[in-house]
C-alpha cells in the first residue's frame, strides 16, 4: 500500500512538544486534605507532598468553591512552585506515589488559529508547487529547520559555492581549513565541508574520479539538484525556497561525473555521516542488488541514530530496490502535482510512502536554478523526504528513525480508498 506525504503541517504538529504553566502542577490525592485554620497550610496522607506544600508559592483547592458539581474534584491540588522547578521528574516522582491518584501539568491550548503563513522571499517559490502541496508554508510558522540538523547527502558532490546552497552547507568547525593537518583527529584531514570518496579508476569519468580528497565538488549535476530539494538556503530572494529551511547540508560525494557510484564509495560516506554528526542521510540511487557489505554498513549507520531516507526507484515496479529496500530505510516514491503516483516510480510494500517528485525546481551547477535536464524522479522525493525528518528532528530532536519512520508512515494519507 503506497501512502502519500501528508500536508507537512500535520506531521510536524505530530511531533510538536506539549506548553504548559512553568511551575504548575495538579495532583488528584486520594484522600482528601486538610487545611489548618490557624495558618492555611495543607496537610495530606503524603510526606512529600506536604513537603512541597510548605515551600510552594501557593498551594489552593481550585475547584473546591463549586459546591456539588465539584465534589469529583475535591481532592485535587494545584501547586505552584518556582518557575525554575524541573516538573516532569517531580511529577514522575508523585506519579509513584501510594497517597496521589494522578500528577498532571497546567497544559496551554489554542485556539488552533494560524498566523499569517510564511511566504519566503525566495524569486520562485510561487512555482515551487511541491511546497504548496505538502503545505510547507504552514509547517515554517511551527520551525524553519534548526542549522544544528545536519542533513548528509551521498551522491554525486554538491557545488558548495551555489549562491543558493553555500549558506547552508556544513562546516566542520573542529577542522583547520588547508593547513594539512587532521585537527579534529576524525582520520580525514582537512574535511571542512564534507569528503569525498570517490576512487573508481575502472569508470573513467570526466572530473574527478581517481582519488578520495576534501573537496565534494559536483562534476555532473544531480547531487546539487538533490541537495537543493533538501536544505537550499531559504527566504534569501534567490531561486527556491526548501522543506529544511535553515537545516544544514553534510556533501559526501560518492559518484563520478556519470552518475555511477560503487558501493565501497556509498558505504564509506555513510560511516563518515554517521560519524561525524549527520542526523539524515539521503540516498537518491540504488538498484536490484542487495549486498551484504552496504546491509551491514546501513545497520551501522541506524544503530548510530541516524534517520535513512532513499529513493524508491524509477523502474514502475514493485520490485525491491536498494538501499531504499533495507527495512531500516525510508522508501520514497513519486507523486505528481495531482498527488497521483508518478507513471516511472516503483511502487508495492517496500516503498513507505511517496512525496513529490514529477518537474521539481532545484539548484543547478554554476549558481543557477530551475528545471533540470531531468527533473522528475524518486532522486527529489526522496530529499524532500528528507528534509521533512529536519523539520522533524528540528522540533523534537529525541526522536528516533524508528520514530521518525513510524510518524511519517502513519499520518500518511491514503492514494486510494483505505487499505
Amino acid at each position: 500500500m503506497n501512502r502519500l506525504l501528508l500536508p507537512l503541517l500535520l506531521v510536524i504538529a505530530t511531533i510538536a512538544r506539549a506548553d504548559y504553566a512553568p511551575g504548575e502542577l495538579f495532583l488528584k490525592l486520594r484522600t482528601a486534605p486538610n487545611r489548618s485554620a490557624l495558618d492555611g497550610l495543607f496537610t495530606t496522607a503524603s510526606p512529600r507532598v506536604n513537603e512541597l506544600a510548605v515551600r510552594a508559592r501557593s498551594v489552593d483547592l481550585p475547584f473546591a468553591p463549586y459546591a456539588e458539581l465539584s465534589l469529583p474534584l475535591e481532592r485535587i491540588l494545584k501547586l505552584e512552585l518556582d518557575a525554575g522547578e524541573d516538573l516532569t521528574s517531580l511529577a514522575a516522582e508523585l506519579s509513584r506515589d501510594d497517597a496521589v491518584e494522578w500528577v498532571a501539568f497546567n497544559n496551554r491550548y489554542n485556539t488552533g488559529q494560524l498566523d499569517e503563513p510564511i511566504e519566503p522571499r525566495d524569486s520562485l517559490f510561487s512555482a515551487a508547487w511541491w511546497l504548496t502541496r505538502i503545505s510547507a508554508d504552514l509547517a515554517w510558522e511551527i520551525t524553519r529547520g534548526d542549522s544544528t540538523v545536519l542533513i548528509g547527502i551521498i551522491d554525486t558532490g554538491i557545488d558548495h559555492t551555489h549562491i543558493d546552497l553555500a549558506a547552508n552547507i556544513w562546516r566542520n568547525r573542529n577542522e583547520i581549513e588547508e593547513n594539512g593537518v587532521d585537527d579534529d583527529h576524525n582520520g580525514f584531514v582537512d574535511d571542512v565541508i564534507g569528503w569525498d570518496f570517490v576512487d573508481a579508476p575502472s569508470l573513467p569519468a570526466a572530473g574527478d574520479y581517481l582519488v578520495r580528497d576534501n573537496d565534494p565538488m559536483d562534476d555532473m549535476g544531480h547531487g546539487t539538484y538533490v541537495a537543493g530539494c533538501a536544505a537550499a538556503a531559504s527566504d534569501n530572494v534567490t531561486c527556491f525556497p526548501s522543506v529544511g529551511f535553515h537545516c544544514r547540508i553534510m556533501p559526501l560525494r560518492a559518484g563520478n561525473a556519470n552518475g555511477t557510484l560503487e558501493e565501497d564509495d556509498v558505504a564509506a560516506a555513510l560511516l563518515y555521516g554517521a560519524a561525524n554528526g549527520a542526523a539524515i542521510i539521503n540516498m537518491s540511487f540504488g538498484d536490484v542488488v542487495s549486498s551484504p557489505l552496504l546491509r551491514e554498513v546501513v545497520q551501522i549507520a541506524y544503530a548510530a541514530g541516524v534517520v535513512l531516507v532513499a529513493s524508491a526507484g524509477n523502474a514502475n515496479n514493485d520490485g525491491i530496490h536498494y538501499p531504499s529496500g533495507y527495512p531500516e530505510v525510508i522508501s520514497v516514491g513519486a507523486t505528481d502535482s495531482l498527488d497521483r503516483r508518478a507513471s516511472f516510480s516503483n511502487r508495492g510494500p517496500s516503498v513507505d510512502l511517496m512525496a513529490p517528485g514529477v518537474n521539481i525546481g532545484s539548484t543547478i551547477i554554476g549558481d543557477s536554478c530551475g528545471l533540470w535536464r531531468f527533473p522528475s524522479g524518486t532522486s527529489y522525493a526522496a530529499p524532500i523526504v528528507a528534509g521533512v525528518a529536519g523539520l522533524m528532528l528540528s522540533v523534537n530532536p529525541t526522536l528516533s528513525p524508528a520514530d521518525v519512520a513510524d510518524i511519517l508512515r502513519s499520518s500518511a494519507d491514503d492514494l486510494r480508498p483505505d487499505g
